[in-house]
Order: structure tokens, then sequence, then C-alpha cells
């Protein structure tokens, strides 16, 4: 039975456990959870209070580091600060990627800052399965069109595509081997 407030799996490179995101209207929150793969044994691992969100939109998935002790998933930014009164983020500057990691043996999180690329509209978003970049169908702030970029954990940017077409969604193969 699949729970229309989780988002779409990743297995461990060993296969011991999947790693997901539920996002809870009710409560407004995000929650990265680990579970073995049958389901049994579910853990939280962390959680974010909206409007800081650990997923973009629904198809946003974990990757697992190669040695299986960590997860990485992409968070979107801005610089707008929330009104909590107005419920409105006020002027947005353009929005910004980056990664969010944490070591589930202590659960110590760090962000990755990647390239300092803006976007006004940033759209599918997803992290390699090896967790080193981030793929995603967005509009470079003052460019006309969508295209695919490429952010690396290194601080590279570059588009994928560069043509007068608009690409509003990128999907990932589980290996990331194609889109």
């Amino acid at each position: 039975k699949v729970n229309p407030e989780e988002g779409p799996s990743t297995r461990s490179h060993d296969e011991k456990h999947i790693a997901f995101l539920r996002h809870s209207r009710a409560n407004q929150t995000d929650t990265l959870l680990v579970a073995n793969t049958d389901g049994s044994n579910e853990e939280t691992v962390a959680t974010r209070k909206w409007p800081e969100r650990f997923a973009w939109n629904w198809a946003t998935s974990p990757a697992w580091t190669s040695d299986d002790q960590s997860l990485a998933l992409p968070i979107i930014n801005s610089d707008a600060r929330f009104d909590q009164a107005s419920r409105d983020f006020g002027t947005v500057s353009g929005f910004f990627v980056t990664i969010f990691e944490i070591r589930l043996a202590d659960r110590t999180q760090k962000l990755i800052q990647l390239s300092p690329q803006r976007f006004e509209q940033p759209n599918q978003v997803s992290i390699l399965s090896d967790s080193s970049a981030i793929i995603l169908s967005a509009r470079a702030q003052g460019a006309s069109f969508e295209q695919i970029w490429y952010l690396g954990r290194d601080g590279s940017a570059r588009t994928v595509t560069n043509d007068l077409s608009d690409y509003r969604n990128v999907f990932l193969t589980a290996d990331s081997k194609s889109l």
C-alpha cells in the first residue's frame, strides 16, 4: 500500500535499508526516514518544519553515500525572510541549491554549499546516486528558458542543455547513468 505522504525510496548499496521522505501537510513537516527493505525497523533520521523543507517536490529522494554511512538530499534555499504573520516570503532574490548530508551513526549534519548560481524558477531537483552533484531543471536569473543544470560539490555549475526549449522536469535513473 502506497502512503500518499511518502516520497520515493532509495536502497542502500548493500540493499539492506531504504531511505525516504514523509511529508505531513497536517503537521507541516518533512521527515527523513530509514527502514529495513521490508519496511520494518522504521527510524526517523531528521525532521524539518515548513517553510524549511527537505523536499522541493514530491519526487525528491535521498541518496546514500557510497559507504552507506550517510544520506544526502538537495535543498532549495532563498534569501527571502518568511513572515509568519502574513505567511509570505517577501522579495526573493533568487533560489540557490545546497546539499544536506547526515551521518547515520551519530546524526551529524552538514550543508554543502554548491555554486552561487541563482535561479528564478527551480523545478525538478535530483541528487546523483553517489551524492556528488545535483541535477535540476531551472531558469537561471535573467535567462529566458528553463534548462537542465549540473551543480557539483566542487562549486561547478554548467548547463547540460542550452537551447530554445523549456525543460521543466528531469528524472534520473536509480543509478544516475541516464536522465
